[in-house]
């Protein structure tokens, strides 16, 4: 990787840090603020962190269902879950300034943030 990479890779994480960590002081009244930025900043965490779905849903089976399940299904729906946080994270980032149909602004995915506490988060064979 070059320079020139490594230095755009530091300033997105970045950005994606200082984004999700500001909440305008109208919208944090509300319990779930969605606007332009809270999208963008969705979008950037979830494109840089997504990589962490594939870790966290194989220990979520392995709690479940042991170590073959989570060698195996773990990993399959770790991958799953990390291109589709990925892919969803990349389309908030380009389409940041518009509502979606249906969504507006707010997550397309649930939880709208993988390393939130607060949501649980949702496994393949959990009902």
């Amino acid at each position: 990787m070059t320079q020139r990479g490594r230095r755009f890779g530091v300033a997105l994480l970045a950005l994606a840090v200082v984004v999700t960590a500001w909440e305008p002081g109208a919208a944090a009244a509300t319990k779930r603020p969605f606007g332009p930025v809270r999208k963008l900043g969705r979008g950037l965490a979830n494109v840089s962190l997504g990589v962490l779905e594939l870790p966290f849903r194989i220990s979520v089976v392995y709690e479940d269902h042991g170590v073959g399940a989570a060698a195996f299904w773990g990993s399959l729906a770790g991958i799953q879950a990390a291109v589709t946080r990925m892919v969803v994270g990349a389309v908030e980032v380009v389409t940041f300034p518009l509502p979606l149909p249906r969504v507006g602004y707010g997550p397309i995915v649930e939880p709208e943030f993988l390393l939130n506490p607060k949501e649980p988060v949702e496994t393949a064979g959990s009902s």
